[in-house]
């Protein structure tokens, strides 16, 4: 998302000298909210949206479960911790223990194959095995699959094509972080921008935790993590910008504290909270925020507010 002059940046960036300050004039809404979704795609912060008083811009799980008999993989990652703790998965209602999976590997394979587009081995073995050399690699490869196929029971989950392996997704099954990216994917497409409103709600209430964030994982995992992280902020700043333009107030408020929440030094997110406090005659609340957002910046990164924040809250006082 941080494709262009005007990308945000959170308190944290900002502290590390990130020069993206201001943003360019013009765009509508409706062009802002695919830079917004496509750019979160891409593991970047959202550009700045029009609104009516902040102007600065700010700086993203997923288990599958399974339908009828067949076995959908449980991946905890837009459910954060999975709907079944002790579970990686299942075959029809009975879930998958962590004796059936025997060790850690098959499901962490599992499920970097079912939110990852088809990977050869050199691929999975950077990924769960970055420290083994090739003929170890070829070894923990081929005893991870032979557990997981075992686990799964039923081989045809895991398919070997053209030298990729790949989860096989024709089979039915469901998947938080597939309902995320679909439901993103088609809030991107959504003409005009209001008409996104009920793809954006669908990806929001599929993301429910950071992506495997109770699992001991590799790297790949962080990675993804924060990408999905970022895109979920950046859903919820679309949805409360699509409420406000709409007048809508009160879910604008909704949408914008749980940014804030996700993200408590995102200033963008505190700007709109504090702007749509304003629009609904709470301005002496949005003060009050300014000044709990000046404690935090101070206590967490050591530095004030950004130069935007401060004129939002200058101008709210004179309003009061």
């Amino acid at each position: 998302m941080a494709y262009c002059a005007a990308a945000t940046a959170s308190s944290r960036e900002r502290h590390a000298g990130d020069p993206a300050r201001s943003r360019p004039p013009g765009g509508g809404l409706a062009p802002h909210l695919a830079q917004v979704l496509a750019g979160a795609w891409r593991g970047q912060p959202p550009p700045a949206a029009p609104v009516e008083v902040a102007e600065r811009p700010a700086t993203g799980h997923n288990p599958c479960r399974p339908r009828k008999r067949d076995f959908v993989p449980v991946v905890p990652a837009a459910r954060g911790r999975g709907p079944r703790p002790a579970a990686a998965g299942s075959r029809g209602d009975a879930p998958i223990t962590a004796a059936d999976w025997g060790y850690g590997k098959p499901r962490e394979l599992l499920f970097l194959l079912a939110t990852s587009p088809p990977m050869t081995r050199e691929q999975l073995g950077v990924a769960l095995w970055p420290d083994q050399s090739r003929q170890r690699l070829g070894n923990a490869l081929h005893t991870a699959l032979r557990e997981l196929r075992r686990a799964l029971g039923d081989p045809g989950w895991v398919l070997y094509v053209d030298g990729r392996y790949a989860f096989n997704g024709t089979r039915h099954h469901d998947c938080d972080v597939e309902t995320f990216e679909q439901a993103l994917a088609a809030a991107r497409r959504a003409r005009p921008a209001a008409a996104a409103l009920p793809d954006l709600q669908r990806a929001v209430g599929a993301y429910g935790g950071d992506f495997l964030g109770d699992m001991a994982v590799g790297e790949w995992a962080q990675t993804r993590r924060d990408e999905l992280r970022r895109a979920f902020e950046a859903a919820l700043l679309a949805m409360g910008r699509l409420h406000a333009a709409a007048g809508r107030h009160q879910p604008a408020v909704t949408a914008f504290r749980r940014a804030v929440a996700h993200e408590p030094l995102n200033e963008t997110a505190h700007r709109e909270l504090m702007s749509s406090w304003a629009r609904m005659g709470e301005t002496a609340r949005a003060v009050r925020h300014y000044r709990e957002l000046e404690e935090l910046l101070r206590e967490q990164v050591g530095v004030p507010p950004a130069v935007e924040t401060t004129a939002l809250y200058r101008r709210l006082l004179d309003q009061r």
